[in-house]
């Protein structure tokens, strides 16, 4: 018993768990699981497979010699309140590891944890509900545990005075399940929305506010939900709130900048968008290059929406800067493409032209077009430079004295290596030439490519998150 109390105490530290391996502490344990021992060593055992559990280096052994089997049949037969709660302990870190994730699914034990939700003890109920939140990683999960009638309990708890773990574990459940998109329309019935809204206001608790953004950002990836997001979510001011400091809420931001930019998908909410306040932040967190890329180029994909429909939106200051991302070649190519999106539509407007139209910009623009590979970049820019040729004959006269190397450059890798569809920049490069009469051009041929742009990102950058539940140290 002693030693079994002794192991349990060393793995409590987990700079222990690397010389525990070498000596291959859990060929030891894991068969006293299926012993005679007496309980109280069981309880220990049970309690240092726990701590090992949140180790990656562990979950090998574990998975070789079965012990989540083991741990479940004691589960499935003890009377000891103690016990049990070392069982569910242990199940609920080994959820950190998707193997284990899998087999448990496989096995159905969420059936068993049902029984256990609603315990009068509450360490027994706090890890019924860790080992659920860590199996709702699963999208198996995400999909099934809703329709066990999950959700009204967690509401219930984020409603109810219980304790404050409790409710954060109900919070990470509903972030789970709000990454199945099945899960979209339940999480906007009232019940579900109220609790969400509260979270990403920060109303009771503000540790819930990246959790609330980022279920309200998962749940506008379904477009055909944006009307009900807008009348459920009445105003959506208080997102822009947690923009205000990018080195304090950088991680709130990037919620909330990917749940704008989502909204942006729907035209009709551009304006709600744009009381928001967001727009006088875009270009600052797209030029802050220690945020996440996927933050950064949302932000831009969301302008580039707006300026379909807004296209005055972005300042002289804003130009400067878009500028300079789209003709950095060292910056990332979603990043370059979506400032070029940006400026291609924000061109179709006449009042722009001040901003938009100066000699150095076409210039650079233009060297940047003759040294890119990236088709989709070149496409826009070329946009860019249609639109401008269109509206006024004097940038086609600046167009072609300046940047004939560049546009020559281009049309001569077209011609020769077939990088970019030719009749496009031919075009470009003709009305440049030509300096036909100004006339109004609309961004509504730009929002098919920048559409699927933002929507390949979007997906490809949502926010999904999966935790271990930690320790527990053993004292005599």
């Amino acid at each position: 018993m002693y030693a079994a109390l002794a192991v349990a105490n060393l793995s409590t530290s987990s700079a222990t768990h690397p010389q525990l391996v070498e000596e291959e502490v859990l060929r030891h344990l894991v068969p006293i699981l299926q012993s005679e021992e007496v309980q109280e060593v069981i309880a220990y055992v049970l309690n240092a497979l726990g701590n090992f559990a949140c180790s990656n280096i562990m979950w090998h052994e574990l998975q070789q010699m079965n012990a989540a089997d083991g741990i479940l049949t004691i589960l499935k037969q003890t009377q000891r309140e103690e016990i049990r709660i070392n069982c569910l302990f242990c199940l609920a870190n080994l959820t950190a590891d998707p193997w284990h994730r899998k087999w448990m699914m496989g096995k159905e034990v969420y059936e068993i944890i049902w029984g256990y939700m609603q315990d009068p003890n509450y360490n027994i109920m706090w890890y019924s509900l860790a080992i659920l939140r860590g199996l709702a990683v699963e999208s198996e999960a995400q999909e099934l545990f809703p329709s066990m009638g999950l959700v009204p309990l967690l509401t219930g708890m984020c409603n109810s005075q219980c304790p404050q773990t409790l409710k954060t574990l109900s919070m990470d459940l509903l972030l789970h399940f709000s990454m199945y998109k099945g899960n979209a329309g339940m999480m906007m019935e009232k019940e579900v929305s109220q609790v969400i809204e509260l979270a990403g206001r920060g109303t009771g608790h503000v540790e819930y506010v990246p959790i609330g953004v980022a279920i309200i950002a998962n749940i506008c990836e379904s477009v055909d939900l944006h009307d009900r997001i807008v009348r459920t979510v009445q105003d959506l001011r208080y997102l822009a709130r947690y923009k205000r400091s990018l080195a304090s809420t950088a991680s709130d931001n990037r919620h909330v900048i990917r749940a704008l930019m989502l909204l942006s998908l729907s035209p009709k909410y551009h304006h709600v968008i744009l009381t928001t306040g967001a727009m006088a932040n875009v270009c600052p967190i797209a030029m802050t290059e220690r945020l996440s890329i996927a933050m950064r180029a949302n932000a831009l994909q969301m302008m580039a929406a707006v300026c379909a429909t807004h296209p005055t939106t972005p300042t002289a200051t804003d130009v400067i800067d878009l500028m300079f991302l789209i003709c950095n070649s060292m910056e990332n190519v979603d990043i370059r493409r979506a400032a070029a999106l940006v400026i291609a539509n924000a061109s179709s407007d006449a009042s722009n032209l001040a901003n938009l139209a100066h000699k150095p910009y076409l210039e650079a623009l233009s060297i940047a077009i003759s040294k890119s590979q990236d088709s989709v970049l070149v496409d826009y820019l070329m946009q860019f430079f249609h639109n401008i040729v269109k509206l006024d004959g004097k940038c086609g006269s600046a167009l072609a004295v300046s940047s004939c190397f560049g546009l020559f450059s281009l049309m001569f890798r077209v011609s020769n290596h077939g990088l970019f569809p030719s009749s496009v920049c031919c075009c470009s490069y003709n009305q440049a030439c030509s300096q036909p009469v100004a006339s109004t051009v609309t961004s509504s041929t730009m929002q098919g490519p920048q559409c699927m742009l933002q929507k390949t990102v979007a997906e490809l950058f949502s926010w999904r998150s999966c935790r271990n539940t930690g320790t527990s140290q053993v004292t005599r």
